[in-house]
Order: C-alpha cells, then sequence, then structure tokens
C-alpha cells in the first residue's frame, strides 16, 4: 500500500519571532516619528501611516497565532484592511510626488490629512470588494493559516489553497503607478536652478529607494511564491519553502524600519543630539514642494521686472494704444529655452496695469526695483491654500490665483479699473499686475497688489474681519505645534526649547507666528477720531456697494493694529491719605501711569475675487441644509445680503453709525457715474454708452493657454501706424471705441 503520509510542516515559533520583529520595527516608526518633532518633516507621515497599519496587521496576526487555531478565526475584512492600508500608503508615496510637481503651493499639514482619510477610505473600499470572491486575499495570514491546515492532510488531498487575487492586482496597480512616478519625474527633478538641485537630487534618491524597497519586497515575494508552487507536495523542500514564504510576508515591517532610517533624518538626529544636545535641521531639508516653490518665484520676480520694461518700451513707441486691445493683451516672454522644460511667463494687460499702478502712485521704476529682491514665500493655512511672498520692503505681495479667479478678475477688470480711477481712497486692495507662468507643463497664475501694512511700524495684531459669525473664533495654538515666524517665514515648535529666537534684529527678537483673529475675537469699538471714523465708513460703504455690484462676497476687512503706550495723568485723591489705605487712596483704588493700546490703524478690504457662482450657491445648500448652520451667520450667501451684514455688523458696530447719512450715500451711490476717468469728455451724458460691455472683458475667453501664433484679431482692420504685439487673447469682432488718451499709455 502507498505511503500517504508527506512531510509536516512546523515552525510556527519562527513566524511569530518575524512577526513580533515586524511589529518592533512599525513601532519604531512610530514612536521616532511621535516623539522626534524634527522627523515630521513631509512626507514623514506617509510612512507613519503605513506602519499604523502594519503595526495592527502583525498585532492580528499574533493574537491568531497564539491560540493556537488551525483556521483564521479573525475576521477576512478587518485583516484585508489592514493588510491593504499598508500598500495604499505606497501608493499614497508615488501620488504625493506627481502632485508636487502639479501644485507645489500646498501645505504639508493640510495635505497629509486628506491622505489618511483617503488612504482610510480607500483601504475600506477595498476590503470590502475584496470578499466579493469569498476567498482569503493572496498573500495575507488567513491565507497562509488555510494553506499551512492543507499541508498537514495526507498526501494525496493536499491541493493549493484558494485565494483572491484583488490582492495581487492591487499590487501591480501600485507598482505600475510608482514606477510612472519616477520616470515622470526622472529629468523634471534632475534639472532647473542650481540652488535646489540638491534637494531636488536627495528627494529622486529618496523616490527611488522607497519604490526600489517597494518593488525588490514584492518581487521576492513573488519569486518565493513561484518556487514554492513548483516544488511538489512529496518533497521534503515544499515545508522550506512554505515557511521561507511565510517568514517573507511577515516581515514587511522589517523593511519599514529600513526604508525609515535611510530616508529620514534620524541618523543625522542622533547625531546632532550627542554633539550638541539639540536639533537643528532646515525645515525644508527634504521637501520638494520647497524646492519647485523657489524656482516659480525665481522665474516669476524674474518676469515681472521684464514685462515691466516692455510695457515701457511699448508706451514710447505706441504699441497697442487701442483700448480693446489694451484689456485683451497678453505678452508672453521666453525666460528659458529647453526642449524638455521651457519657461514662459505671460504678462496679462500689461498697459492696464500700468494705468493702475499710475492711479495708485507707484512708478516703474520703484516697483522694478522692489521686486528685483523678494525675501521669504508664505503658504497660507486657511481654505484657499494660496501661496504668497512680500518684496523687500513689504511694499507689494505676490499672491497665487486659481483659474476660476483669474477669469473673474478680468471679466471684471474694466469695472475695477473705473472705479478705482474714480475712488483713490478706496480700502479695495490695489492690484498692480496679473501674470502667468508656465513650466514643468504646468502653468501658475500670480496676482500682484499693494500690502496692506506698507508700514515701518510693527503689526502687534492683526484681525480678518467678514461680519459672519459662524467659524469665526480663532483660537490659541497649543504647546507643541510646529508654526511659521511671521517675522523671519522659518518653522519653530511653541513653548520648544531650542531656536526660538528670530533672526531679526541680529536674533534678539523671539518667534512668533501670525495669529489672525477673526469676528467672534475682536471686542472693541475702533478708538478713532469721529471724522476720521465717518470717513471710513463712508468709504467701506462706497467700497461694498461697488463688490456687491461686481457679485463679490466672501471679502473681509483686514486690520492691523500697532499699538502704543501712553502716560495718563493720576485723578486727584477725593479724600485724606489718613482716612483710607494708600491702595484706596484714589476713587477707591490705584491710578495708572501708563496704558497700552492701539495707536495706529492700518486697514484694507482683501480676498474679492470670489464671486457668487454655483460652486458657491451648492456650498449654501450644503451648510445651511445639511450641515444645519446658521444661514445667516455662514459666510457663503447671496452679494446683497453679504454687503448688507457686513455694513451692520463691520463698518456700523465696530468703526461707526452713519444714522441718517446711509439715505443720502445710497441717493449718491445710485447717481454715480461710473464712466472710466480716460473716457471722452465731449458727448453729452445722454449720448453715451457703457463703455465697458460685459463681451467686452474676457467673458469668453480661455486664458490658461494663451499663445502667441494664434490669430485672433482677423476681423479688426489693421491700423496704419500699428506694431504687432507679442500676444493677444481672443475677443469679439472690433467695434469701434472712444479714443485713449494719453494717460493710459
Amino acid at each position: 500500500m502507498a505511503d500517504d503520509s508527506g512531510p509536516t510542516c512546523a515552525g510556527n515559533g519562527l513566524l511569530m519571532a518575524v512577526s513580533v520583529m515586524s511589529l518592533a520595527g512599525c513601532v519604531y516608526v512610530m514612536a521616532t516619528y511621535l516623539y522626534v518633532p524634527a522627523l515630521r518633516q513631509h512626507p514623514a507621515g506617509i510612512m507613519f501611516g503605513m506602519s499604523v497599519y502594519g503595526a495592527f496587521y502583525q498585532f492580528l496576526y499574533l493574537i491568531e497565532a497564539s491560540g493556537g487555531a488551525t483556521e483564521c478565526i479573525s475576521t477576512p475584512f478587518i485583516v484585508d484592511l489592514a493588510l491593504t492600508g499598508q500598500e495604499t500608503y505606497m501608493l499614497i508615496f508615488a501620488i504625493d510626488l506627481l502632485l508636487a510637481l502639479k501644485n507645489p503651493f500646498t501645505t504639508s499639514k493640510g495635505q497629509m490629512n486628506y491622505y489618511h482619510v483617503a488612504g482610510c477610505l480607500g483601504s475600506i473600499v477595498f476590503a470590502l470588494v475584496s470578499r466579493i470572491d469569498s476567498y482569503d486575499a493572496l498573500f495575507g495570514f488567513c491565507w497562509m493559516d488555510t494553506t499551512s491546515a492543507r499541508l498537514a492532510w495526507p498526501l494525496s488531498q493536499r491541493r493549493a489553497a484558494p485565494a483572491g487575487i484583488f490582492f495581487a492586482l492591487y499590487i501591480l496597480v501600485i507598482y505600475s503607478i510608482s514606477l510612472y512616478a519616477i520616470l515622470r519625474t526622472w529629468n523634471t527633478l534632475l534639472k532647473g536652478l542650481p540652488d535646489t538641485f540638491m534637494t531636488r537630487k536627495r528627494i529622486h534618491r529618496h523616490l527611488k529607494y522607497y519604490v526600489g524597497c517597494f518593488v525588490f519586497y514584492w518581487t521576492g515575494v513573488l519569486v518565493t511564491y513561484a518556487v514554492y508552487t513548483f516544488i511538489p507536495y512529496s518533497s521534503h523542500y515544499k515545508c522550506q519553502a512554505w515557511q521561507f514564504l511565510s517568514s517573507v510576508l511577515l516581515s514587511k515591517g522589517m523593511v519599514n524600519s529600513v526604508i525609515w532610517t535611510r530616508t529620514s533624518n534620524i541618523l543625522k538626529i542622533i547625531s546632532q543630539l550627542r554633539e550638541f544636545g539639540y536639533v537643528d535641521l532646515p525645515p525644508h531639508d527634504n521637501s520638494i514642494n520647497w524646492a519647485l516653490r523657489l524656482e516659480i518665484l525665481t522665474f516669476t520676480t524674474r518676469g515681472i521686472c521684464e514685462s515691466i520694461a516692455r510695457a515701457e518700451v511699448q508706451a514710447i513707441e505706441g504699441i497697442g494704444t487701442d483700448r480693446h486691445i489694451k484689456y485683451t493683451q497678453i505678452e508672453e516672454i521666453v525666460l528659458r529655452q529647453e526642449e524638455s522644460n521651457t519657461v514662459i511667463f505671460y504678462d496679462y494687460a500689461p498697459h492696464i496695469f500700468r494705468y493702475l499702478r499710475s492711479i495708485a502712485h507707484v512708478s516703474n521704476a520703484s516697483y522694478r526695483d522692489a521686486l528685483k529682491e523678494t525675501t521669504q514665500e508664505r503658504v497660507s493655512e486657511g481654505k484657499s491654500g494660496a501661496f504668497f511672498y512680500f518684496t523687500q520692503d513689504r511694499k507689494y505681495l505676490v499672491k497665487t490665483l486659481t483659474h476660476e479667479e483669474l477669469k473673474f478678475l478680468l471679466l471684471i477688470l474694466p469695472k475695477y479699473v473705473t472705479f478705482m480711477a474714480a475712488h483713490p481712497d478706496t480700502f479695495v486692495t490695489k492690484f498692480v499686475g496679473c501674470h502667468a507662468l508656465t513650466m514643468y507643463g504646468k502653468t501658475v497664475f500670480f496676482i500682484v497688489m499693494q500690502s496692506v501694512f506698507d508700514t515701518p511700524l510693527q503689526i502687534h495684531e492683526r484681525f480678518d474681519l467678514k461680519g459672519s459669525w459662524v467659524g469665526r473664533l480663532e483660537g490659541r495654538k497649543t504647546r507643541g505645534t510646529t508654526v511659521v515666524c511671521k517675522y523671519c517665514a522659518k518653522e519653530y515648535v511653541i513653548g520648544g526649547t531650542h531656536d526660538q529666537m528670530c533672526d531679526l534684529n541680529g536674533g534678539n527678537v523671539r518667534h512668533a507666528y501670525d495669529n489672525v483673529g477673526k469676528d467672534l475675537n475682536w471686542n472693541h469699538h475702533m478708538k478713532l477720531p469721529r471724522h476720521i471714523a465717518r470717513r471710513v465708513a463712508k468709504q467701506l460703504q462706497v467700497d461694498s456697494h461697488f463688490l456687491q455690484e461686481i457679485n463679490c462676497i466672501d471679502y473681509s476687512l483686514l486690520v492691523g493694529i500697532h499699538h502704543r503706550s501712553f502716560r495718563v495723568d493720576a485723578p486727584s485723591a477725593t479724600t485724606s491719605p489718613d482716612e483710607k489705605p494708600f491702595h484706596q487712596a484714589n476713587l477707591g483704588g490705584m491710578s495708572v501711569e501708563e496704558v497700552y493700546g492701539p495707536g495706529v490703524y492700518f486697514m484694507g478690504l482683501i480676498d474679492i475675487l470670489q464671486q457668487w457662482n454655483l460652486r458657491k450657491r451648492v456650498e449654501h445648500f450644503v451648510r445651511v441644509y445639511v450641515l444645519q448652520q446658521d444661514r445667516g451667520g455662514i459666510s457663503v450667501v447671496k452679494p446683497a445680503i453679504y454687503m448688507d451684514r457686513f455694513q451692520r455688523r463691520v463698518v456700523k458696530e465696530l468703526i461707526f453709525d452713519l444714522h441718517g447719512e446711509n439715505a443720502e450715500l445710497h441717493d449718491a451711490l445710485s447717481t454715480e457715474d461710473h464712466r472710466p476717468s480716460f473716457a471722452s469728455s465731449s458727448s453729452s451724458v445722454s449720448s453715451r454708452r457703457p463703455v465697458y460691455a460685459a463681451n467686452d472683458t474676457f467673458l469668453s475667453v480661455d486664458p490658461v493657454t494663451p499663445r502667441s501664433s494664434m490669430n485672433l484679431f482677423a476681423s479688426r482692420p489693421p491700423l496704419a501706424d500699428e506694431q504687432p504685439t507679442t500676444a493677444l487673447s481672443p475677443q469679439p469682432p472690433y467695434q469701434p471705441m472712444m479714443d485713449t488718451p494719453q494717460s493710459l499709455v
């Protein structure tokens, strides 16, 4: 009779030992990430999330193995969730690199929160999908338990354990995307400015290490699995191959610890702690976002300076004097010509913004000189996540725009020019330039504006006032939070023991983060002289009427306060010092010699490029009817409602109550002539038509892809002395317009 026995597989203790070491590796990554703040540099949070899922998976296996059961007793869904969660973060790492190339202006903190949520939801969805075939996921420990149990069967009954293929397909997808990411960024990260070359080279090296370890690990798994499959069940090597494959599958946590040690700065941190007793690492040491932002900042500044010079030359030579051309003109400047990475700068309506600078009393020379020396960048932590930087003298602010904001600005530009020319005392943001930059195949839009805080005085308090109250309370940041200094734009830890001094004034000033208060943080009436407060209130009402007219919402009054100390005279004592104790001598108390409070106010209306459109209507519906928020207190309301609330809760309650002056102001606004100051004055008022029609702006223009080769004015008869501009944008057929005076040129 044939021998039906075969080799039996043991070695459960070996697998538990491997699992314990993997669990220790995951705990090592999580502990160092949580307790060493210097290691929390982007994208270290990706490895942290991967290790959390890995530790959970190893913990489930150890519970399973310690029970001695021959069948998987854990919930298959939970096992699949932990198994796929680890690999999802490998996919997130590749996606993060691709997104950094697309938009390097995102904050790593907010980005990582989205990654964690997306990773969790994606793992849950995949775990649910993997249960469709009712088999345990291939390479999961439930599949391992089933296979181990079948190896103990009689030799004639031994068969391969059925397994679900969804996890194997998922691994293939991750492998493909990771390979695409490394090929997509190969040339991109190795070209560019010399100042960022070392950072880009280091990021690319780390990416290759991440992807290389991932590919090497799963290649080892597949090779081992293939060898195990081809070994017959009667061979004594079958069990040895199975034990080796099981050990490799359970060693993923150790791979995470090796990658973490190699790509993080933990070895450098240990060296600094031993030598100096503290850690001093640059905040952007491993940030591809920083490298790309620096390149874009450099090229943007260079492009703005060249566009100013070009506009001056065109004005002298008389190019582009037609008003219609001025509003639709786009100048194209090639800053760097390379086969794979050409950098192109676009200047929108250069002569219009040149005119806006003139009415704002900004000379082209001072404007150009200010932009030549830029200082620290900053990424907004607000909802927009906008990137901006100040010039060296802090007179101008360069800020990124979305495509939607750019189209809205170009749409309202004629009305904006008219209003700014007619109201020199307006608080509305003064735009002085609009540009775009195309590099690495991506286009980024910028707007240049005058800073609200153009002053040598220190701004001690900042407030952002909208008039709404839902979500309009800003809390203090807790101890241990990493923030950005408002003076030097460097990261520091609140309450830390090291690196708390700012580089400003020779390092004699402590770091301070820019805590901008909101409506519910404001607790006093502005202490302005009565006649000044009245003028401020009137102008803000005029400004808010204009913003309501152009369908704008979500704007706010940015207020900066410079505090001063004031000496006060002590009130005369009403009683003899002998009658009452000294601490009650002055009206029952003690007088002070000096008070500290608001001394100078700075104000400006900001964020005026948010229009009431379909997206805002949907947001209003969701916040009111789904989230059940107060419809009167949210910021997303109709422009007329937003204007009324702003005038009531900000202008009237905080600055000045105009009382019966509102009716007179309303009459003035209703009869105000909004014609541009450069319109012809020879025609009568009754015969004048609006200088800017709805279709006379960028309403039908796609400003994302401006190209100089487009024949944009084919329907317009050429002028006798006209010289062609470099690039123009599409427009409606030409219609005769009023003569444009030389002031716009």
